[in-house]
């Protein structure tokens, strides 16, 4: 069940060459559908449960104008985004965490008190300084048994611009989006890393190499030389992609996300194919460039589900930049 609040307001100024369109809500789900994830030993890969309560409050606004209009030209652009900030309440009487997918070392959890879809998973030994702990041969130390929760797997923010350029029979079209406010797991930088791969594992092949930290031993500056043998065995490797630290990144991204030049038939050349109402042809253009990334070697707006289990990337395909022309008719 859902009871949900929201108020709101649409005004416009300026003969409607400028308007603004905003609200805001409060919704609280009930026994909300969700799939829990199962250990394979059951025969399951995850059952349908219902989550206790789960809170969402927020903003949604348009705002949209005509900044140019001539007799032959005009510019209409229109900047339209939303802010989500959600908060698990309550998963059962029995429970207060859920676990709703994993891959690689990370699971996705729900945690009451916190925000939707956590990335749990276990983190690189620190001193109370922020220091890597390091053990007697000089490398990193990740207790399995020990998880920390990394943030969430769902953006905050969401937002777009559209601007379009008419001139007489033609315009211009293009879309920047972005997404700002999440975190993401990548399985495929892990295993990378796992075939050395990346410029990363080559750390201490050729002359050994003195991690940053401090012994375990004693609490001192590290001194121990990983040798170049250790090395080569991607042994500084393997010991910190137990845990997520290396593999996790801030998933916010600004793309070029979409280009449209289009020629619209005149009404004199049209009216001499009486059945044809309106006719246009367009150069079209998708996903056209990456303007703005926290994310190596993988595209932050890929995730391995496309359901409630958001933040873990797993060789996902990438992106794929399109060109097309579109023809429309209307009779």
């Amino acid at each position: 069940s859902v009871g949900e609040f929201e108020v709101g307001f649409d005004v416009r100024f300026l003969k409607n060459r400028l308007g603004i369109d905003m609200a805001y809500y409060n919704k609280l789900t009930k026994n909300d559908i969700t799939q829990e994830t199962l250990t394979a030993t059951s025969g399951y890969t995850g059952a349908s449960v219902n989550v206790g309560q789960l809170r969402n409050r927020g903003i949604e606004f348009l705002i949209y104008g005509t900044p140019v209009q001539t007799r032959d030209f005009s510019w209409d652009i229109s900047f339209n985004g939303s802010y989500n900030k959600s908060k698990v309440l309550k998963i059962s009487d029995q429970s207060s965490e859920l676990n709703i997918g994993a891959r690689g070392k990370a699971t996705i959890r729900l945690i009451e008190g916190q925000e939707y879809a956590q990335i749990i998973g276990p983190t690189i030994e620190r001193n109370a300084q922020g220091q890597d702990i390091l053990n007697d041969q000089g490398l990193n130390i990740v207790n399995r048994g020990k998880v920390v929760s990394f943030g969430s797997g769902i953006h905050k923010w969401n937002m777009g611009i559209t601007n379009t350029l008419n001139y007489k029979s033609f315009s211009l079209t293009f879309l920047i989006d972005g997404k700002f406010g999440a975190k993401l797991y990548s399985v495929s930088s892990y295993e990378l890393d796992h075939r050395g791969m990346t410029e990363k594992s080559l750390l201490g092949r050729a002359e050994g190499a003195i991690l940053p930290g401090v012994k375990q031993s004693d609490g001192k500056p590290n001194d121990i030389l990983v040798t170049p043998d250790m090395a080569g065995n991607r042994l500084i490797v393997i010991n910190r992609r137990e845990a997520l630290d290396d593999y996790l990144y801030d998933a916010s991204f600004i793309k070029f996300r979409s280009l449209a030049l289009t020629y619209n038939l005149p009404k004199k050349i049209l009216n001499a194919v009486r059945f044809i109402k309106g006719a246009s042809i367009s150069l079209v253009g998708n996903n056209l460039a990456l303007l703005m990334t926290h994310a190596k070697q993988i595209d932050p707006d890929g995730n391995y589900s496309t359901g409630n289990s958001q933040g873990i990337e797993a060789s996902n395909f990438p992106p794929i930049k399109s060109y097309g022309v579109d023809i429309k008719l209307k009779f």
